[in-house]
């Protein structure tokens, strides 16, 4: 679980990873937004949770 009120910004699958990168801002309690990206297998299991200093909007895609 991550939050209460979360607005997806982009999801992008990494084939060559076998990974979604999901983009997300996350609102506080205090009327504002943290902002991170996660990673998650195909089956739902997060690998990896990082919180960024800004919402981000998309993935980049290589």
């Amino acid at each position: 679980e991550i939050g209460t009120s979360l607005v997806l910004t982009d999801i992008y699958y990494l084939e060559s990873a076998e990974l979604f990168a999901v983009c997300y801002a996350e609102a506080t309690p205090a009327d504002s937004w943290n902002g991170g990206l996660i990673f998650l297998r195909p089956s739902g299991e997060k690998v990896y949770r990082l919180e960024l200093p800004f919402v981000p909007t998309y993935v980049i895609r290589q």
